[in-house]
């Protein structure tokens, strides 16, 4: 059963590409068929124009002697002129069906024009023997081959000649006739490969115009900005978009952003040289790759920034369509299809949920709560990891931040608009010779009754202000009320016993 299933499989895949093949053969040959018929066009409207021009000097040289041409010479312009005007003029008469016919008429006027000649070599109303050939060549048997694409209609037509013209011609115009006759059939061949290989080209630029058009189209619903850049990754047009991104539009810096390097947006140079990498690498097999790097806006903010791209040909020249997407707080759409820059943090991507895996902190991180006595200016209460810091005054505690903590603090009595502030890197003394530093906020509480206070949240590491157990012993019988802000665990358990 499994090798029913395999062989049906097959079949399938092979039927799927053998219509696609039919669907490409048939664009192929209905653009070769519009090209022809262009070509066609232009022929018979060069003839016309021409024969025009030559019917209008031999109209003004009638009334003087010698005439412009022979007689014979004249009336063959005139049924030239009549020929490409009908094609020309009538509509109904341009159809691509009829164009063989054309052709076998062309070549009868020029052959019968050929073999008069070489059958009344001395009559005066005829024309020299090796100008008709010649001029027959290049009016009709060389240029009229792209009215058809039939080989054997062309070699058949010029055969015919050559051979009426050794019945009726002397042997030294058999060779000029043969010349002629070869070059029209080489010059048909040409014109059949030429038409078909700019039909083919035609088709699959048209075909990657509506690609490039479609993944244009995704990108825009997907990504915030999206931007051309050539082979030098440079940006071919300026984008109002990525320029609303960087903060180029509102800087005072603010121009075109047509002709910068795309790396010229990236955050660090490593980045940038790994973003241009990705973009010169793709390979020819898959012209399409999506990665995570940082862009730099105008006032040198860097964001995390997902990079959709895509390669493709444009007039010989290599072009890249990129769209890009902050996703600073937001998840990355290509996840495993994209490859990530070594400075991210790796996804973890599950069936349930997808999570971003950081490096754990190097240094144990707390919190501690401190409620100041703005009247007397000390610690009233106080976290249960901070209980040695109860009735530590504020100025002993905070030696650098100890006077502006109160200064705001009193000042927030009559403003509403400041009870609470921040502050970081304070430092706090937690023993002697020992200290740290914090970060947190600061709060005024009200409190009835009674005078108002201050809620302290202080956060900071535990590197320097961790002491063994050794060193709170001394620093509490030297400062008595002085304790570290975060005890060590053996001293914290000897606290609460």
């Amino acid at each position: 059963m499994q090798a029913i299933r395999k062989n049906v499989e097959r079949m399938r895949c092979f039927q799927a590409r053998s219509s696609q093949v039919q669907e490409d053969e048939w664009l192929v040959e209905a653009e070769t068929k519009a090209k022809r018929i262009a070509l066609a066009h232009v022929y018979f409207s060069m003839v016309t124009g021409s024969m025009l021009l030559i019917l209008l000097v031999i109209q003004r040289s009638m009334m003087k002697s010698p005439q412009f041409g022979s007689e014979a010479w004249r009336w063959l312009v005139l049924t030239f002129f009549a020929t490409s005007s009908s094609y020309v003029l009538v509509p109904s008469l341009r159809r691509p069906c009829t164009h063989n016919f054309w052709y076998a008429f062309l070549m009868a006027i020029g052959g019968t024009a050929i073999i008069y000649q070489a059958a009344n070599p001395e009559d005066e109303n005829a024309w020299p023997s090796p100008q008709t050939s010649l001029q027959i060549t290049g009016l009709v048997r060389i240029p009229a081959v792209c009215l058809t694409k039939n080989i054997r209609l062309v070699a058949l037509c010029n055969v015919a000649i050559v051979v009426l013209a050794a019945v009726f011609s002397p042997s030294a115009r058999i060779g000029l006739e043969m010349v002629s006759a070869v070059a029209a059939v080489i010059s048909a061949i040409a014109m059949r490969v030429c038409l078909k290989r700019s039909a083919e080209r035609s088709v699959s630029l048209s075909k990657m115009s509506s690609d490039l058009q479609a993944a244009r189209a995704l990108l825009q619903l997907i990504c915030d900005a999206v931007v051309e850049l050539d082979e030098s990754l440079r940006l071919s047009h300026h984008s109002p978009e990525l320029a609303a991104i960087l903060l180029r539009d509102a800087s005072p810096a603010r121009r075109s952003l047509q002709g910068m390097r795309f790396r010229d947006f990236v955050a660090t140079p490593e980045e940038a040289a790994k973003a241009q990498k990705e973009l010169l690498g793709v390979s020819s097999l898959s012209a399409a790759s999506a990665f995570h790097t940082r862009l730099v806006d105008a006032y040198n903010s860097k964001f995390r920034t997902e990079v959709f791209h895509v390669r493709y040909q444009q007039n010989g020249r290599t072009s890249h369509l990129i769209g890009l997407r902050d996703f600073t707080d937001q998840t990355s759409l290509a996840q495993r299809n994209s490859r990530i820059d070594s400075n991210e943090s790796a996804l973890n991507v599950s069936s349930d949920k997808v999570s971003v895996s950081r490096p754990a902190p190097l240094l144990p991180q707390y919190n501690v709560l401190l409620l100041v006595d703005l009247r007397k200016r000390v610690v009233e209460a106080s976290s249960l990891s901070a209980s040695g810091l109860l009735g530590a005054g504020v100025l002993d505690l905070f030696p650098d931040f100890g006077a502006e903590l109160l200064n705001k603090a009193s000042e927030a009595g009559t403003a509403d608009s400041t009870r609470r502030f921040c502050f970081e890197n304070v430092t706090v003394r937690c023993g002697p010779g020992q200290t740290d530093s914090i970060d947190g906020t600061a709060e005024v509480l009200c409190f009835f009754p009674g005078a108002p206070k201050i809620l302290l949240c202080c956060s900071g590491t535990a590197s320097s202000s961790t002491l063994s157990q050794q060193d709170s012993a001394l620093s509490e019988q030297d400062s008595g009320k002085m304790l570290p802000v975060l005890p060590s665990a053996v001293g914290l358990s000897d606290e609460l016993v």
